[in-house]
Parts: C-alpha cells; sequence; structure tokens
C-alpha cells in the first residue's frame, strides 16, 4: 500500500513537471519565432526596364547558426527596405549565393534569375503588385529561373 502511494505521488509529480516543460517550451518556441536570429541587408536593387518596379536583393546572415540566405522581393519603385515588413514579407526567391549580375529584367514584367547553386528553398514564378488591386487575372511580373 505504501508502494502505491509513492508511485502515485512520483507520477503526480512527474507529470505536472511535464506539463510545466511543455507549457514552457511552447512558450520558447513562440518567443524565438518572434525574434530575428541575425541580420538583414540590402545588397542592392534592379529596376525594370519601365522604372515602375525594383528586384531587391536582400542577404540574411544567421551567424554561427547558418549560412548566408539570400531574398529576393519585388517592390514598387522607391519602397524603403524594412526586413519582414510591408512588401517585404514575401520573397519570390530564396537560395544561397546570389548575385545582382544574375537578376535580369528580360522586359517590362519579366524577370530571370540565373542560379548556379543547387540549394534553391522558395521560388515563385510570378507576383501580384497588391498596390493595384487584389483580384488580378494577370500576374504584374512573370519570374523565370534560369540554371546554370
Amino acid at each position: 500500500m505504501r508502494v502505491l502511494r509513492i508511485f502515485k505521488w512520483f507520477f503526480l509529480v512527474f507529470g505536472v513537471l511535464s506539463f510545466i516543460v511543455i507549457i514552457g517550451g511552447v512558450g520558447l518556441t513562440m518567443v524565438l519565432s518572434r525574434v530575428s536570429l541575425g541580420e538583414y541587408e540590402e545588397i542592392g536593387r534592379v529596376p525594370s526596364p519601365d522604372g515602375a518596379y525594383e528586384a531587391v536583393l536582400v542577404e540574411w546572415d544567421p551567424g554561427a547558426i547558418g549560412s548566408t540566405q539570400s531574398y529576393l522581393y519585388l517592390v514598387p519603385t522607391g519602397t524603403p527596405f524594412e526586413a519582414e515588413k510591408g512588401e517585404f514579407k514575401h520573397e519570390v526567391f530564396c537560395g544561397y549565393e546570389v548575385s545582382m549580375q544574375n537578376i535580369i529584367w528580360t522586359g517590362p514584367r519579366d524577370l530571370m534569375i540565373r542560379y548556379a547553386n543547387d540549394v534553391i528553398r522558395l521560388y515563385e514564378n510570378y507576383w501580384f503588385d497588391i498596390q493595384v488591386g487584389e483580384f488580378q487575372l494577370e500576374p504584374t511580373v512573370d519570374i523565370f529561373l534560369q540554371v546554370y
């Protein structure tokens, strides 16, 4: 009987401590997901031929926890860079080691990304300008990927 009582208390304490650890882990994960590890830096801009839009190359260096990642955003000309805000929330391309000379406008609404690295984390083949309107039938810019 005494052994049962000891097991009962042991499992009660173990259960409460497990619950606290789980809640703490979830809370810590939520906090860390809001904290940006590393720094974002705008590398450069490539204006479209008609000057209406810019392809903005941004690099994120996470420091010792990973490799530098390159993000490509399309924005209306003159939009200031703010990491993860406004027009800079949704990249159209993410990979490693993208250079400015490999971002080429082939027409006013056609963008080509030349990419030699084998890791592509994200690629979208179109982009809609949200300032034009939410319900568009045709994309504002078509994006082509040329792997070499």
